[in-house]
């Protein structure tokens, strides 16, 4: 099959990004023709090693930063006009895919605008999109409720949303089969679009993140990692307030949190905020965005990794974590909780409870075989259920189901 894979920016390292980048290659060793679609790509800043090689067309003129206007004149409101500029340059970029292309496949949110501008002026073809997490205005305003409890939005907004919202899937989604990673962005999908999702499970590479055999602790000390864009959901000041509770009760614990802080100013200032409000400079610190090989020691030199996010469907770091052996706390608002088995291969705590963190690093502190187990088991469900060969896999199945049937 010739397959287009198509994302919005290939300039970072992001799940994403590697999850595209690992489809195409791996689905180019199964013989098929694969050729990737970007708004833009910067191949030093995503991930060399696995774009090199592939072939990669992209907008040579995209700026993501200039502001256009919608209707001639019209810059407001912001997301109409934006909009509008989305349409544009996927109507444009869809006219640089292959005429003989068989299957379109959009990953992540927005860029399913491509494939359909493609279906409606080249051919008509099956496109198969990866929904890495839910994209409708409607479900963000709700999420922001929960994550805090003081947003709101005025009837009008929420008015004019719900009509962008409806306008996105009655003309451009609709047209896609739907690929998700949980159970929880499919209930999303039937609750918000009212379709039908099919279910895969994501990758990780085994040979670059290597397990690390190791011992339980034997005293008091612990060094922590949090791994994530400091994005609201990731809700790291749980982690933070569990070092400060395990110090409090006489432990030496710390915290490298790896991650973008340049997302969200305000959520950066905020854990920071907290940091110096309980005296914890010298035990958190915030590293930034760091190398693959650096993010590999990371895994493999801290003791045990803290993954609070709800709210959230990613899962990718926290299966690196395993790969590499490290113990993982997970909380049961994330998405992948649902995979995972509590004291068998992570243990599973209440979301948004700090409290619940710090007994959770006091039990792996305290019992050393549990300790071992959770290192062990955590590596061994990478290794029997997730690798980036299987989710090709899926994804060729589903790719040969929709092309037979649009036949």
């Amino acid at each position: 099959m010739k397959i287009a894979i198509i994302v919005h920016r290939l300039t970072f390292k992001g799940g994403t990004q590697r999850q595209a980048l690992e489809l195409a290659r791996n689905l180019l060793k199964k013989g098929h023709t694969v050729k990737l679609y970007a708004f833009e790509v910067d191949r030093k800043n995503t991930y060399t090693d696995l774009i090199n090689g592939l072939d990669v067309i992209t907008l040579s003129d995209y700026d993501p930063h200039r502001v256009e206007s919608f209707l001639g004149f019209f810059t407001r409101p912001s997301y109409l006009a934006w909009w509008f500029k989305r349409n544009r340059n996927a109507r444009r970029l869809a006219h640089l895919i292959d005429p003989d292309t068989d299957i379109l496949n959009p990953h992540a949110f927005y860029v399913y605008a491509v494939s359909y501008y493609f279906k409606k002026e080249i051919r008509d073809i099956p496109a198969v999109w990866m929904l890495n997490t839910m994209t409708f205005r409607t479900w963000k305003f709700w999420r922001a409720k929960e994550l805090n409890p003081d947003f709101s939005v005025s009837f009008f907004k929420k008015l004019f949303y719900r009509i962008m919202d409806w306008t996105e899937l009655r003309l451009f989604i609709n047209p896609h089969r739907i690929v998700v990673l949980n159970s929880i962005n499919k209930a999303l999908v039937q609750k918000y679009m009212g379709k039908e999702a099919i279910q895969v499970r994501t990758g990780a590479d085994l040979n670059r993140f290597m397990y690390r055999a190791r011992e339980g602790r034997r005293n008091k000390k612990a060094r922590l990692f949090g791994v994530g864009a400091l994005f609201e959901h990731r809700r790291f000041e749980d982690a933070i307030e569990a070092v400060k509770i395990l110090n409090d009760r006489g432990y030496d614990v710390s915290l490298d949190i790896v991650g973008d802080t340049a997302q969200r100013s305000a959520y950066y200032e905020m854990l920071k905020k907290l940091v110096r409000k309980w005296d914890l400079g010298a035990r958190v610190r915030f590293l930034g965005i760091i190398s693959e090989e650096e993010l590999v020691r990371v895994y493999q030199g801290h003791d045990i990794g803290v993954f609070p996010s709800i709210l959230h469907p990613g899962n990718l770091a926290t299966l690196e974590a395993m790969a590499c052996g490290a113990p993982v706390i997970v909380s049961k608002g994330a998405s992948l909780h649902e995979m995972l088995t509590d004291g068998e291969n992570a243990l599973l705590v209440n979301e948004k409870s700090s409290e619940d963190i710090a007994e959770a690093v006091e039990q792996l502190i305290s019992h050393p075989e549990l300790y071992r187990t959770l290192s062990k088991n955590g590596r061994r469900f990478v290794e029997n259920n997730i690798s980036w060969q299987k989710y090709a896999e899926a994804m060729e199945s589903i790719f040969r189901v929709a092309a037979s049937r649009n036949v």
